[in-house]
């Protein structure tokens, strides 16, 4: 995405923002599901927690 914080690969061997890793982020914060129902909001997000 556009503005990402990084689009290098992860050591889990997983892309930032990838499906895997997304499904990783909401088993760690379930609540957050419910929020990032839409990918700009999860993107904004994502970036901000990863920082």
């Amino acid at each position: 995405a556009p503005g990402a914080p990084s689009s290098a690969p992860r050591p889990d061997g997983t892309a930032p923002g990838s499906s895997s890793e997304r499904r990783k982020f909401i088993v760690d914060h379930p609540f957050m599901f419910f929020i990032l129902n839409d990918d700009v909001d999860f993107f904004l997000l994502f970036g901000l927690v990863k920082k």
